[in-house]
């Protein structure tokens, strides 16, 4: 047998060849051991008789010793091509070469015919000699041109490419023990290999495997040419042979499988060239007249056209008319439609997918597509004929035209659902007056009836999955124990077989994010669920906050799993205007946490199956909001009794969480999270002490376990004590500043990292760190004032991800607070004090001019108003200290509210100004607003206050038919501001539909 470095020496010297030429022989007469007992078998199972038999064994040693010279005559041949070039071509010595055939590319002799030059022989313009050297300019060889743009062929790459994947397989000795099936499987890499389109610079180009006579015919769309190359294998007699174009295969991207001419043509011809050859009346008038010495040759060719029409390829079986729809060639598609032929096969479901959909449902393979889902998939079905339409759906089965509005569904194509009903109902009406029995089916078509079928799903004969909340019996409970062994799956004879059917319509709109259409379905068919027995509720999450929380209500009785998946989705994405909503929700339903006495077997204690997730679990293990984490522990503290096995069950899943990753994170952070989640379990249970001691039964040390264990988890005196100590809900800062006070106690790992949860998420390792400062510093830092101490906090934890000012406020003493605006600093100062200078100036301009000044000023002049500034300051501040406290609080609200007054003037003048610049109506005034600006027109500015206050006593007074006319003004201008403001916000909309 060959080996390895036999093979490897060949590459390399042609000598090998006589030892390979004797190894071929051995291995061939070795096989020819086993291949004639078998022969002689198999003729004693025939019962021939002692004469016949001798005939067949010798029959069979002449064909293992035709085998044996035809097998060295190919090895020797294509070996001696290659002696002295240094180069063993793997292409031709160890894969074979072909029989001599008419050039794959003809037309590169000129006498050939009139498109020699479209279609050079790229072997004769770069030899084999040039790819060895490596001195060529450009392996790009042209082979034509298609719809106006060049094509070429890089047949250096293919050739490097073919000996990369042909070498490793020759190095296989299983290959050389049986030859024949070294030459099979090396002729299937070479076709799969020859006929990817990798090589080619047109992504639809049949490969120059295929490139024969009647495919280059095909892509010029010569159909007199293609009629001659029919008819011109077939004599006077009218015999047609195995090479006539009925039976010639083809190979193209896509579509690989058996494909025939019309299969090409469909794909690359123009539209009058498959016009000519499928419709009889075309292609009649053309034999009649071209080829009347065969006789039979029209009426062959119809059959073939029939036969062509109905062939399918690929894996996805597509018929000429599926590769026209794919390609999004309407045209093409309506030509075949003319056909008798095609509309039968499509009424018939022949050429529909066996082994995927449509490429909206990637993770469903369904075996409902057909042409209609081909078209809307593609976007094609509106641009049909009406006539076209009805022959696509009218006859089409009811599963497909379902799986047809499923995809329309995904695209969010309502119009052609509508159009699609609207045909299925005029086809069952008529249906129904031939044939009364079926009178049930047919139903007038109504605009507001419901878009899409329902879709039912089954498990076994006796028991369909359920899309109503109904009241679940002692029967249905236990199918449904049956049903939950293996979710998506169905059983039979204790074999699973996966459930195959496409989602509700409720689910593809969610999932693509059509609301609008969404919103039109009505309650029953929002609810119903997928082969997973889930509602839409995930999917949902495709809306915006507001639509989500519009539709919620509808769902809040689902199933228990279906909630928590999706409040855990929800905390997963971030969707923070949903998690408090939803939670809030879903745990004060006791429903979702009673469990029935017939359901044990699939609920746990606290109400839920195992694998489903908790939100608390879910909000520490998957985000790195700690904020989070606390909202929602703080929200169970304060929930009822029937959730106390649930949130016990999700604060031990956190505990056991932080547990694992002991290993990973410091001893402060693991402490600080168990203190937070400590209100929520029981800690004198068996499962907590079994978390807890997880590292210590392992005979490793564990301080915090330890610490917890001993504090928390012993006999109390009182359940008031056991409350005060462990019940009361505690902030994560104030959890973090007790857990460093604790850790320092043994000299455990404290926190210094500024990503403080990241590595929980991502499984980042986090070693045990040194201590924050060294024992000098800390004994220094337990020294100083609460003040003092706050602010180095403040300057250490300024960067971490720990909330600092909250950590300041329950470490440190409360600031002393002083009134909003007492300080002055320097520039205010200088403004004060040159302000008032020149009396004629407007306020406006004389801020401008004094910024101006200020900014002219030296540092030295500028020195003289920063100690004004500071003995003001230090002058107003004692002042205030002299204050009794009850005074200092009201000076520092009233300061408040006069900084909220003028952040809210300066909002609403920011809010004027903007409304100015878009244009909008101003708000009319009043009837008493009137009043008052007649009052104060022409008047002081000196006797505006007092005016004002007359005006307003004088209103109150004033006689109602005096007051009418100012009401009838108010009146007349507020119509007018109405007409305006629906003009502007009609113009506003118009703008924004034509800028997106």
């Amino acid at each position: 047998m060959m080996t390895e470095d036999s093979i490897d020496t060949a590459t390399s010297s042609v000598n090998v060849f006589y030892d390979g030429r004797q190894s071929a022989r051995n291995i061939i007469a070795q096989n020819a051991r086993v291949l004639l007992p078998k022969a002689k078998k198999s003729a004693r199972n025939k019962q021939i008789d002692p004469e016949r038999e001798r005939t067949y064994i010798e029959q069979a040693t002449n064909r293992r010793n035709i085998d044996v010279r035809r097998t060295e005559k190919k090895l020797l041949k294509n070996l001696q091509k290659t002696q002295g070039t240094g180069d063993i071509n793997l292409f031709e010595a160890f894969c074979g070469e072909e029989e001599e055939e008419e050039d794959i590319f003809y037309g590169s002799d000129p006498s050939q015919g009139p498109h020699c030059s479209s279609y050079p022989n790229p072997t004769s313009d770069v030899g084999s000699s040039q790819f060895r050297t490596g001195h060529v300019e450009s392996s790009k060889t042209l082979i034509g041109y298609l719809n106006g743009k060049p094509i070429t062929f890089d047949y250096d790459e293919m050739k490097e490419t073919l000996q990369r994947k042909i070498k490793p397989r020759i190095k296989q000795d299983d290959h050389y023990s049986n030859p024949k099936k070294f030459e099979d499987k090396n002729a299937k890499v070479l076709s799969n290999f020859l006929t990817s389109d990798k090589f080619t610079s047109y992504h639809f180009l049949p490969q120059a495997i295929e490139a024969k006579k009647s495919v280059q015919a095909i892509l010029r769309s010569d159909f007199l040419e293609f009629l001659d190359l029919f008819v011109g294998n077939c004599d006077l007699n009218d015999d047609f042979p195995e090479n006539c174009l009925s039976h010639e295969v083809v190979s193209f991207h896509g579509v690989t499988q058996n494909a025939n001419l019309l299969h090409l043509a469909a794909a690359f011809s123009t539209p009058e060239f498959v016009r000519k050859i499928t419709v009889e009346e075309e292609f009649t008038q053309i034999f009649n007249s071209r080829y009347i010495d065969f006789i039979g040759a029209l009426d062959y060719y119809k059959k073939t056209v029939e036969k062509w029409l109905g062939r399918s390829c690929h894996e996805d079986r597509l018929t000429p008319v599926d590769v026209a729809a794919e390609c999004d060639r309407v045209e093409i598609v309506e030509i075949l439609l003319m056909h008798e032929r095609v509309r039968r096969l499509i009424a018939s479901g022949h050429g529909s997918s066996l082994t995927r959909g449509v490429k909206c449902f990637e993770s469903y393979r369904i075996f409902d597509t057909s042409l209609l889902s081909r078209l809307i998939e593609n976007g094609n079905f509106a641009k049909l004929k009406p006539e076209n339409k009805m022959q696509v759906v009218m006859k089409l089965k009811e599963g497909r035209v379902n799986y047809a509005i499923n995809v329309a569904a995904a695209k969010g194509d309502i119009e052609s659902v509508k159009e699609i009903r609207a045909i299925r109902a005029s086809y069952l009406a008529a249906f129904a007056d031939n044939r009364k029995d079926d009178v049930t089916d047919a139903e007038e078509y109504d605009e507001d009836a419901e878009l899409f079928p329902e879709t039912t799903y089954s498990q076994w004969s006796d028991m369909g999955l359920k899309t109503k909340f109904e009241e679940d019996t002692e029967m249905d409970l236990i199918r449904r124990e049956r049903d939950e062994k293996i979710v998506g799956y169905i059983q039979e004879n204790d074999k699973a077989y996966r459930r195959v059917s496409p989602p509700p319509a409720a689910h593809i709109l969610a999932q693509y994010g059509h609301y609008e259409q969404f919103q039109q379905l009505s309650d029953e068919r929002k609810l119903s669920v997928d082969l997973f027995r889930l509602s839409p509720l995930v999917s949902m999450l495709q809306f915006s906050d507001n639509e989500v929380l519009e539709q919620f209500r509808l769902f809040t009785n689902v199933k228990r799993e279906d909630l928590f998946f999706f409040i855990s989705e929800v905390i997963v994405k971030n969707r923070k205007g949903l998690v408090m909503p939803v939670l809030k929700v879903i745990i004060s339903n006791p429903d979702n946490f009673f469990v029935k006495p017939a359901t044990k077997k699939l609920y746990e204690h606290y109400g839920l199956p195992p694998y489903i997730p908790l939100p608390l679990e879910t909000a520490l293990s998957q985000t790195e909001n700690i904020d989070l984490v606390q909202t929602i522990a703080h929200v169970y503290v304060h929930q009822g009794k029937f959730t106390d096995a649930m949130i016990k069950e999700d604060g031990l899943r956190c505990i056991r969480f932080i547990q694992d990753r002991a290993d990973r994170i410091t001893d402060q952070l693991r402490l600080a999270i168990i203190l937070l989640v400590l209100p929520l379990v029981n800690t004198m249970s068996d499962d907590f002490r079994t978390v807890m001691e997880m590292h210590l039964n392992a005979g490793k040390s564990d301080n915090v376990a330890a610490y917890v264990l001993h504090k928390y988890s012993r006999p109390f005196e009182s359940e008031k004590e056991y409350r005060m100590l462990c019940g009361s809900k505690k902030a994560f800062c104030t959890a973090m500043s007790d857990a460093r006070e604790i850790v320092q106690l043994w000299g455990g790992t404290e926190e210094d990292t500024t990503e403080t949860l990241k590595f929980l998420s991502q499984g980042k390792y986090c070693g045990p760190v040194k201590s924050w400062m060294n024992s000098q510093l800390q004994s220094m830092f337990m020294t100083l004032s609460p003040q003092k101490k706050a602010e180095i906090m403040e300057e250490m934890f300024r960067v971490t991800s720990i909330s600092v000012r909250a950590y300041a406020k329950s470490a440190a003493a409360p600031k002393f607070q002083v009134p909003v605006g007492m300080k002055i600093n320097p520039y205010a100062m200088f403004v004060k004090e040159n302000f008032k200078k020149d009396p004629n100036t407007v306020g406006a301009t004389a801020i401008k001019d004094l910024s101006a000044q200020w900014n002219k000023l030296s540092s030295s002049d500028k020195e003289k108003y920063n100690d004004l500034s500071k003995e003001y300051n230090e002058k107003k501040l004692n002042e205030f200290k002299k204050l009794s406290a009850e005074e200092q609080e009201k000076l520092v609200a009233e300061a408040k509210v006069k900084k909220e007054e003028k952040a809210a003037r300066k909002k609403t003048k920011a809010r004027r100004e903007q409304k100015k610049l878009e244009g909008r109506p101003a708000v009319p005034p009043n009837a008493y607003a009137l009043f008052i600006k007649e009052q104060m027109t022409g008047l002081d500015k000196n006797t505006l206050s007092e005016k004002m206050k007359e005006s307003a006593a004088e209103w109150k007074t004033l006689d109602s038919s005096k007051k009418q006319k100012y009401t009838d003004e108010a009146k007349k201008l507020n119509d007018q501001y109405h007409k305006q403001m629906e003009e502007w916000e009609a113009a506003k909309k118009e703008k924004k539909e034509k800028s997106d």
